[in-house]
């Protein structure tokens, strides 16, 4: 879905929990932290298709790089179309204008002022904390099925029941 340059950021939880503790360590008196609020990640933006693209061919699917690419306006039609159609017929679709936006947008944050004030640096890097998720999934694969199954079919999922199937 559109042009495939669009960068974000990710924050790994150990690198976002890293951000927290150091943040905690800057509550003194004179801070520059104090009366701010800061930013981590896992440092320079990633491409959002190519990790996308990571994450579907480490699962076993088919490589993003090979399907056909539509352009962002052609499936902002689609998708104002679509809301149309549930609006007429109650009928909810996955595609629609906000999710196109966040599929083709750029979404990544600048952390210089927590390198700054806070002296953060990303603890594990973005490959290696994309490894280690993605490594999570392979070895929990029935449970986040189970989430996601039960979050296509509009229900929350039941963590009870799920775990049963693979945590």
């Amino acid at each position: 879905m559109g042009d495939g340059r669009n960068l974000v950021s990710f924050t790994y939880v150990d690198n976002y929990a890293h951000g927290l503790i150091l943040g905690h360590a800057a509550l003194y008196d004179g801070s520059p932290a104090l009366g701010n609020y800061y930013l981590v990640t896992d440092g320079a933006p990633q491409n959002f298709w190519h990790v996308m693209d990571r994450s579907v061919t480490r699962m076993g699917g088919v490589s993003l790089q090979d399907k056909l690419k539509v352009p962002r306006v052609l499936m902002l039609a689609v998708a104002y179309l679509l809301k149309a159609v549930a609006l007429v017929t109650g009928r909810q679709f996955r595609i629609n204008p906000f999710t196109v936006r966040m599929l083709t947008i750029d979404r990544y944050f600048d952390i210089s002022d927590a390198v700054r004030d806070l002296k953060y640096a990303p603890l594990i890097d973005f490959d290696r904390a994309y490894d280690r998720t993605l490594n999570w999934f392979q070895l929990h694969d029935a449970f986040w099925r189970a989430c996601a199954e039960a979050t296509s079919q509009g229900k929350a999922p039941s963590f009870a029941e799920v775990g049963k199937k693979g945590l």
